[in-house]
Parts: C-alpha cells; structure tokens; sequence
C-alpha cells in the first residue's frame, strides 16, 4: 500500500505499473504529505512518529514477514511519517465518489480563480445535478 500510495509499485512490478505510477504521482500523494508536514503541530508530529516506530518495532519483532514480501523478493523498508501520510491520502482519495472532480478543481485553481473554477465544477457536486427543483 505504501508503494502504492507514493507512486513506487514499478519498483517491484516493473514497467507494467508505470501508468498507474504516474497517476498517482499526478494526484500528489507526495505534494500533499510535504504541505501538510510543514504545517503539522508539534503534537501530532509526535503522535505521527510514535506510530511509525510502533510499526517498525512490531515488524522488527516479527520472525516471519507478510507473504508478499518472499512472493515479489522486497525487504521491509522502515515505515515513516510520511508513509502515514501518503497512505492516509490515498485511501482518501479512493473512497470518495468525486476525487476526479476535486483533484482537477485543484489542478485548475493553480491557474485560475476560485470564483472561475466554481463556474467549471461546482465544489459542491449536488449542484451541478440541480435543475432547480426544491
């Protein structure tokens, strides 16, 4: 999931991941985690890190790994706080029914102005099916 949620699947499944690779670069799991690291209190940095060596310690302590990691030849790599991010961001991302709609609102409002992209796509998506009925 971890590679998944950075764009990094190729680097175990090789070219036939690239696209969705590239999509998930594109979404910008990685940019997200970056802004919200930058903005994130002292405590929840904290929290964040005890999670992250909560994980590490439970897999240090384990004497068999989960399947996949003999199945496709990977070693663990040490979860970090950027790892709770991303993944957090994409399971976001995969369970909401608009997420095409919001990430290209967010693509479009890098160019242009909120009042602008409001009249392309709605942030709220009820309005675009009102046909005026109350």
């Amino acid at each position: 999931m971890r590679r998944m949620a950075s764009g990094r699947l190729s680097e175990v499944f090789g070219s036939e991941t690239i696209p969705l690779d590239r999509y998930v670069r594109i979404w910008g799991t990685n940019r997200m985690a970056e802004k919200y690291l930058a903005q994130i209190s002292d405590e929840d940095l904290l929290t964040l890190k005890n999670y992250a060596a909560g994980i590490n310690k439970m897999v240090e302590q384990m004497h068999v790994h989960p399947l996949e990691f003999y199945m496709f030849g990977v070693s663990f790599e040490p979860f970090t706080v950027r790892d709770a991010i991303t993944t957090q961001y994409l399971f976001a991302v995969l369970m909401t029914s608009d997420w095409y709609f919001e990430m290209t609102r967010e693509r479009l409002l890098e160019i242009y102005t909120k009042e602008q992209v409001d009249a392309l796509i709605p942030h709220n998506m009820h309005e675009m099916w009102d046909f005026g009925e109350k």
